[in-house]
Order: structure tokens, then C-alpha cells, then sequence
């Protein structure tokens, strides 16, 4: 099991310095993104992590609405933190890349920044595990999908 790193300037600054993610997922904030006071509810930064994580590996070949009806293999969350840095406003433009990974058997940790025009506004971790879809055991990761994430750097956050 990949050990949960801990809360600190050290995970957050090693994400803030990683490369430019290989495929950044660009968006607009969007009415219902946000509270009202116009500000990104917090929750939301997990749904751009994964939409720039699906847009990720649909730039790398591994097409999510092709592989789930397969029924090979899902990958769902076992994990998550994030870290606000800046705020998201209703009407912005934004961005989210995933800019690092971890591999351990059957688990990934991905390390995804959000953008807002000017700056990072939150960093954030997800850890995924494969399994098979009818049985939940795991299963090897897919080599379409050890492909796309050779793309990205392993991160050393503890």
C-alpha cells in the first residue's frame, strides 16, 4: 500500500514545482461550480482533478467511455486530499493538469494542480486502485494505461 503522505509545505511545494502536466484540461467555472458567494465549493476541485485525469489518458489513447463497458478492469478512488491555494470564481477561465504520478502494484497516486487565471489555485492527490469490475480483486494496471502514465514523472513526496 502506498503510505498516505503527510499533510505539509514539502507535498504541496513538490507538486507546485513538478513540470507542466503533458495534456492540461482547460474549462470555464461554472454557475453550479460555485457557492454564493462566488467562490469554487470546494468539493468541485475533485471533479476538475478528474476530468483533466480523464482528458489525460484520452490524449494518451485509453478511452474511458470505450474501456468501462469492457468490464476489464475500473479504477476507482481509495483515497483523496486537496489543498485550496487560491480561490476559483464563478466565470473564470481555468485549468487542471495532472503533473505526477506513484505506482505500486495494483495502486496509483496521481498529483493534480488546478489553475486559475493567475495562479495555482489547489493541489491535489488522488489514489487510485485497479480491480475488476465484477469481483472488486485486483487486477494488474492495463499496459494502454502504464503507457500514458510513463508520460508523467514519479514524484517523490514521502
Amino acid at each position: 500500500m502506498l503510505p498516505i503522505p503527510p499533510h505539509s509545505r514539502a507535498v504541496r511545494d513538490v507538486i507546485l514545482a513538478a513540470p507542466p502536466g503533458p495534456t492540461p484540461h482547460r474549462f470555464r467555472i461554472r454557475f453550479q461550480d460555485a457557492d454564493p458567494a462566488g467562490i469554487v465549493f470546494f468539493a468541485r476541485l475533485f471533479d476538475f482533478a478528474h476530468d483533466g485525469y480523464v482528458a489525460f489518458l484520452d490524449a494518451h489513447e485509453v478511452r474511458m467511455a470505450q474501456e468501462i463497458p469492457r468490464g476489464a478492469w475500473i479504477a476507482p478512488l481509495s483515497g483523496a486530499e486537496a489543498r485550496f491555494l487560491a480561490p476559483l470564481r464563478f466565470g473564470e477561465d481555468a485549468m487542471a493538469e495532472v503533473v505526477g504520478k506513484q505506482i505500486q502494484g495494483s495502486r496509483v497516486r496521481l498529483f493534480h494542480r488546478v489553475h486559475n487565471p493567475t495562479s495555482v489555485s489547489a493541489v491535489l492527490r488522488t489514489d487510485h486502485v485497479f480491480v475488476s469490475p465484477q469481483s472488486f480483486d485486483r487486477v494488474p494496471l492495463p499496459k494502454a494505461v502504464v503507457t500514458a502514465l510513463s508520460r508523467l514523472p514519479d514524484l517523490d513526496v514521502g
